[in-house]
C-alpha cells in the first residue's frame, strides 16, 4: 500500500472518529499536571467510565453508609481536569472516603475553576474514615455573567506516596444545563410502602385516621382505583420504575436491567436522588443503577422496628432544601413505616388504635410481631383468633395515623421552598394489607383487592385541579403519565400508559383497560410432601371495571368476581356470568403467554445480596 493511500486512510479515520466524538460528547477532562491527551467525556460522571485515564477508575457504584454513587477514585497529586461548556455554571458532586481496608489518613478534597484566565477556590473540605457516609454539595463555578472555562478536582493526603491509590473518591459528578427559558418542572415521588386504599379514611375506614393523607387526596387528582401489579414491594416497584408488567422486567441475577423511568429524566437533564428504607428497594436489587445519588436507609429505632418515615422524610426535606433550587431534580421517596410489624410509636397511634379497636387487651395490645407469627398463621400452623386480626387492623390504623403526621409536617415544609410551585408530587403504595378477609395476613399470600388496591394521586398546584376518577388503573401507569405531566418525549416503549388526559381534562376521557395483577411463588401455601415450601404457585388476575377473575395453578381454581354487587370477593359467579367469565378468560390467557419475572426473592435467599440488606428484609418478615 502506497504512503499516499495510507495517509488518505489516516486522515478519513479520523474524521470519522472526530465526527462521532462531536455527535457523542461535550466536555473534555485535560491534565493539569503534565502534557496528556484530551478524554472526551459526557456532563454526567456515569458516561465517563471508558474515557478516564487508568489511574483514575471509575467504579460502578460505591456505597459508603447508606449512601450509593456513582464513582471515580481521586488519587492525591494527580487532580482531574474537565473543559466547561459555556452554559455550565453549577456542579453538583459528592465527596467520600471509604475505609474497608483499614484507616486512612483524613483527605483534603478541593475544588478550583477557571474564570477570566485565574483560577479561584469554589469548594475546600477535609474528610476521614470517620465521616461514614456521603457528603453531598453543590457549588456555583462563577459569578454572575461570568463563565467558568475549566473545573480541577484536587485530593491532598500528606501521608499517602505519591500515585498511591486512596479510599477517597468523587462522586455524582453532574453539570446541570443552565435553562434557557422555563426550567422543566421537578418530580417527587413518595411511596407508601404497604399502604391499602381501603384503611384510609377518606376511602372508608374511621374518621380521623389519616387527615393529613385524606386532606392531599382531596387537594389532588385522585384514582380511587388504582391497583398493583404484584402484592409485594420488589416486584411492585419494579413495575412502577419501568412502567412494564412484571413479567417483562429483564433481569440479571437479583439486579433489574430494565430502562427505568430515570434513564429518560436524566436525557432530559434532571438530577436524579433516592431516599429509601433499603430491603427489597435497596441498591442490591438494581434500583440505584438509575440514580446519581441513592440512600438505602437505616432505621434508627433498630432491626425490629424497620418503617422510619420521621427520619425518612427530614432527610427529604434537608435534600430539598439544600439542592431543590438547583435542579430540575427527580426525587424518590419511600418508606416502610406501615409495614408489619406493627409498633405503635406515639399517644397519637395509640389513641387512633384505640378508636378502631377500643375493647381488646390481648398479647398484641401495643404491637405485632409479624414474621413467624404471621407465617404460622398463614401456613395453618397456629391460627389467630378473629378478635386479634382485627385488633391487627387497629394496630395498622395506628401506624397509618403515625405516618399521617409525618407526611403532613413534610407537605408544610415543602409549601415554604420555592421550589413547591414547580414540582409535580405522586403519591401512591406499592401493595395493600390484608387481616384475614380470605384467611391470610400482611400480602403475597393472595390477588384479592385488600393486597392490590392502591392509593395514587398526583399533586401540583396551579397546574392540576383537584379531582377523582373511578376508572381502573395501574402503577406501572405513573411513569409515563409522570413523563407527559412534565412535558417530556412520548418516545418512551412501555406497558403503562399515559393518565395524563384526565387529569388534566378533570373527568374520564380515557377508556378503561383490563387491569392485570401476577403472583408466582406463595411462602407456605404449598404443604404437600412433594413441594417446597416456597412454591411456584402461578395465580395471575384481570380486572375490569365490573368483573374480576382470578386462576391459580397451586391450589387450582378458577374464580370470577362480581366487584360491583361483592366488592370483598367472597362469591364465585362463574356460572351466572359464562360471557364475562370467557371475555376475561381470554385476556388472561393473552396476558400470560409470556414467561415470569425471576430472580429477586430467589438472591436473597440464596445470599447474593449484602448482609445489611438481609438484615432489613428479615426484619420485614421476608427472611428467617
Amino acid at each position: 500500500m502506497s504512503r499516499r493511500v495510507i495517509a488518505i486512510f489516516v486522515i478519513v479515520l479520523v474524521c470519522v472518529i472526530g465526527a462521532l466524538v462531536h455527535c457523542k460528547t461535550s466536555f473534555k477532562f485535560f491534565s493539569a499536571t503534565a502534557p496528556a491527551p484530551y478524554y472526551i467525556v459526557h456532563k454526567r460522571l456515569d458516561d465517563m467510565r471508558a474515557l478516564l485515564p487508568s489511574e483514575n477508575r471509575l467504579l460502578r457504584r460505591v456505597k459508603i453508609g447508606t449512601g450509593v454513587r456513582s464513582a471515580v477514585r481521586a488519587l492525591p497529586d494527580m487532580p482531574l481536569g474537565l473543559d466547561l461548556e459555556p452554559e455550565v455554571d453549577r456542579l453538583w458532586f459528592s465527596i467520600g472516603v471509604k475505609a474497608d481496608h483499614g484507616s486512612v489518613s483524613p483527605m483534603h478534597f478541593t475544588i478550583k475553576v477557571l474564570v477570566e484566565g485565574q483560577w479561584t477556590d469554589v469548594f475546600s473540605e477535609t474528610l476521614n474514615d470517620g465521616a461514614n457516609n456521603w457528603e453531598d454539595r453543590v457549588v456555583t463555578l462563577a459569578p454572575r455573567d461570568m463563565k467558568a472555562k475549566r473545573v480541577l478536582f484536587e485530593v491532598t493526603d500528606s501521608d499517602a506516596d505519591a500515585g498511591r491509590i486512596t479510599d477517597a473518591v468523587w462522586g455524582a459528578i453532574t453539570f446541570p444545563r443552565s435553562a434557557s427559558g422555563k426550567p422543566p418542572p421537578n418530580v417527587i415521588l413518595i411511596s407508601l410502602d404497604t399502604l391499602a386504599a381501603g384503611h384510609l379514611s377518606a376511602l372508608g375506614n374511621v374518621p380521623g385516621v389519616s387527615p393529613h393523607l385524606d386532606e392531599i387526596l382531596k387537594r389532588s387528582f385522585f384514582f380511587t382505583r388504582a391497583y398493583a401489579q404484584y402484592p409485594s414491594t420488589f416486584e411492585s416497584h419494579a413495575s412502577l420504575l419501568t412502567g412494564s408488567y412484571p413479567k417483562n422486567v429483564r433481569m440479571r441475577g437479583p439486579r433489574i436491567t430494565s430502562n427505568l423511568l430515570t434513564d429518560v429524566l436524566a436525557k432530559h437533564g434532571y438530577f436524579r436522588a433516592a431516599i429509601t428504607e433499603n430491603a427489597f428497594v435497596g441498591s442490591d436489587f438494581g434500583f440505584a443503577r438509575g440514580f446519581e445519588s441513592y440512600d438505602d436507609g437505616r432505621s434508627q429505632f433498630g432491626k425490629k422496628v424497620p418503617g422510619d418515615a420521621e427520619n425518612t422524610f427530614e432527610k427529604a426535606v434537608a435534600w430539598l432544601r439544600e439542592f431543590g433550587a438547583h435542579g430540575p431534580f427527580f426525587l424518590f421517596v419511600h418508606t416502610y413505616e406501615v409495614h408489619e410489624p406493627y409498633v405503635l410509636k406515639d399517644a397519637g397511634a395509640r389513641e387512633t388504635a384505640r378508636k378502631v379497636d377500643a375493647d381488646y387487651e390481648g398479647r398484641f395490645a401495643e404491637s405485632f410481631p409479624g414474621r413467624t407469627v404471621t407465617e404460622a398463621h398463614n401456613t395453618g400452623e397456629s391460627l389467630l383468633s378473629e378478635e386479634e386480626t382485627r385488633h391487627l387492623a387497629a394496630l395498622y390504623a395506628g401506624e397509618i395515623n403515625f405516618l399521617d403526621r409525618v407526611l403532613g409536617r413534610f407537605m408544610e415544609e415543602l409549601a415554604t421552598l420555592s421550589i413547591a410551585e414547580r414540582t409535580l408530587l405522586v403519591f401512591l403504595s406499592d401493595h395493600g394489607e390484608e387481616f384475614g378477609e380470605h384467611g391470610k395476613l400482611t400480602h403475597g399470600q393472595n390477588l384479592y383487592n385488600t393486597a392490590l388496591h392502591v392509593p395514587l394521586a398526583f399533586y401540583w398546584p396551579g397546574k392540576i385541579n383537584a379531582g377523582a376518577s373511578a376508572t381502573p388503573v395501574q402503577i406501572l401507569d405513573v411513569m409515563p403519565t409522570a413523563l407527559e405531566l412534565t412535558g417530556l418525549t412520548k418516545s418512551w416503549n412501555v406497558d403503562g400508559q399515559s393518565l395524563a388526559a384526565t387529569i388534566l381534562a378533570g373527568k374520564e376521557p380515557i377508556a378503561p383497560r383490563p387491569v392485570f395483577s401476577e403472583l408466582w411463588k406463595v411462602r407456605g401455601e404449598c404443604g404437600e410432601p412433594d413441594l417446597q415450601t416456597d412454591c411456584g404457585v402461578e395465580r395471575f388476575s384481570v380486572q375490569t371495571s365490573r368483573f374480576k377473575l382470578v386462576r391459580s395453578r397451586i391450589p387450582s381454581f378458577e374464580r370470577l368476581y362480581d366487584l360491583v354487587d361483592d366488592p370483598g370477593e367472597t362469591k364465585d359467579v362463574s356460572g351466572k356470568f359464562g360471557e364475562e367469565l370467557e371475555r376475561h378468560r381470554a385476556l388472561l390467557e393473552a396476558y400470560v403467554r409470556s414467561g415470569a419475572m425471576k430472580g429477586a426473592d430467589d438472591a436473597a435467599q440464596t445470599g447474593q445480596i449484602g448482609e445489611e440488606t438481609r438484615e432489613r428484609l428479615r426484619a420485614l418478615g421476608y427472611l428467617e
